[in-house]
């Protein structure tokens, strides 16, 4: 699927707006293996579940927080959400406008900052997005 970059020149003030959607999704971290686990062969479990069948929907127009206790799954959602998880691990259907994402396409109309990322001191949050987005359409 591949999304517009800029809206229509007929479509006059209208922005493209995107709902994104997640269906049952899913996403196991892979086992840590030790030095000495070859030596070893026994079936274990195949990792540490994080997402398990989640399903949500971010609409055009909303805001939305996402709440939960350290460790419960908030960052891996988001970044699932925004194609930064490839799609091959991860079980489950992330949706654009109802057809599947295309994380690729999906990247370039839209921005994640991630937690830890650098904010400058003296600009406030918005002035922090817009520098990035900003920067983000000079790619």
């Amino acid at each position: 699927m591949e999304l517009p970059l800029k809206a229509p020149a007929s479509s006059g003030d209208m922005k493209i707006r995107y709902e994104i959607k997640a269906k049952k999704l899913s996403y196991w971290l892979s086992r840590r293996v030790d030095d000495f686990s070859w030596c070893f062969w026994k079936e274990t479990s195949a990792g540490k579940c994080v997402l398990k069948n989640v399903n949500c929907e971010a609409r055009p127009g909303e805001i939305l927080a996402i709440a939960g206790p350290s460790g419960a799954g908030k960052t891996t959602l988001l970044e699932a959400l925004a194609g930064m998880i490839p799609p091959a691990r991860l079980s489950g259907n992330v949706l654009v406008n109802n057809k599947a994402m295309d994380p690729g396409h999906f990247r370039r109309v839209s921005g994640y900052v991630a937690q830890d990322e650098f904010l400058f001191p003296v600009l406030t949050v918005e002035e922090t997005l817009m520098y990035s987005a900003r920067l983000r359409a000079c790619w």
